[in-house]
């Protein structure tokens, strides 16, 4: 109907085209529009802008029943206040990384990207079917419940889906499903966090195959490490407490390439007082500089895994 682009988001108006509806009491098909109204459904973003969609809903009267009814809504479901193509990108997304991240980034609540993720999961479970084995997959861990129940994700990286749902989460469901693989041999490596059951299962189910640990687990240690000597540093005594470095927890976890030049300042002034920090932040951001290489030499770990 129409489009106008505004300051945060794009707006769309939609309506549906038939002209005629059925009347659901009576059965008799209806062309008399008794009025309209609008609802805001959020739709996948386009070039990285927000797009809301408004759906014009109009409301017909009965010929047959003389009984005011409201149009049926296919496309979105009833009482759905986002497009199927949204629910479906951040259920997606959140197969791949945290919970949180992405629903910082759509702007909606954590609660609701679990909501997408769960529909997500089960069509995933309802659409089970042999397919032919990819030469790497990945495991992923997600909660469908804020930290109460864990399911596992195994999908293919070569395709970019998700292959099959584990429910909840361990080393003898995720076995389960790897001896149902069609041609085992095939599995060159396979992504994963460093989840001790995870590789154990690996090794006794595809013991050919490289166990990768993921990037974003792996910095996420490496994130951990340098707090850890910050918070040394820091003290817990409230009254002993060094607040400079309190106030610099997060700074201290950006990449350089993320950093403000006010942060840059406040980073050098921070790092002339503890020098431990600063070594300790310097060889995080070799890590990171190691991984932005275009030709990494993938190195072999003392337990078993490999990193690229």
């Amino acid at each position: 109907m129409w489009q106008r682009e505004l300051k945060g988001h794009l707006e769309v108006g939609v309506v549906y085209r038939r002209e005629r509806v059925t009347c659901p009491r009576c059965g008799r098909a209806s062309s008399q529009e008794h009025d309209r109204r609008q609802q805001r459904k959020k739709d996948r973003r386009l070039r990285d802008k927000a797009v809301v969609l408004i759906l014009i809903k109009r409301r017909f009267k009965c010929y047959g029943c003389g009984k005011v009814f409201t149009e049926p809504d296919e496309i979105f479901g009833p009482r759905k206040r986002s497009s199927q193509r949204f629910r479906e990108y951040p259920g997606q997304e959140a197969l791949h990384q945290t919970v949180n991240r992405v629903a910082r980034k759509e702007g909606v609540g954590e609660g609701l990207v679990r909501r997408f993720v769960a529909e997500e999961v089960g069509k995933v479970l309802e659409a089970k079917g042999t397919r032919e084995t990819p030469e790497i997959i990945r495991l992923d861990e997600f909660s469908v419940r804020r930290r109460r129940l864990y399911h596992t994700a195994i999908c293919d990286l070569v395709n970019r889906e998700v292959m099959d749902v584990v429910e909840r989460q361990g080393k003898q469901k995720v076995e389960e499903y790897l001896k149902r693989l069609p041609d085992p041999e095939k599995v060159k490596a396979v992504a994963m966090d460093m989840h001790e059951p995870f590789r154990q299962a690996m090794q006794e189910c595809l013991p050919e195959a490289k166990v990768v640990a993921d990037k974003f687990h792996v910095i996420r240690h490496i994130n951990e490490a340098v707090d850890k000597v910050r918070s040394r540093h820091q003290g817990g005594n409230t009254k002993g407490k060094k607040k400079d470095l309190f106030r610099s927890r997060y700074t201290l976890l950006k990449g350089t390439e993320k950093l403000a030049d006010w942060e840059r300042g406040k980073l050098s002034a921070l790092f002339f007082r503890y020098p431990e920090v600063h070594k300790a932040w310097k060889l995080e951001e070799e890590f990171r500089a190691w991984y932005r290489e275009p030709e990494m030499t993938i190195i072999s770990m003392s337990h078993g895994m490999i990193m690229c």
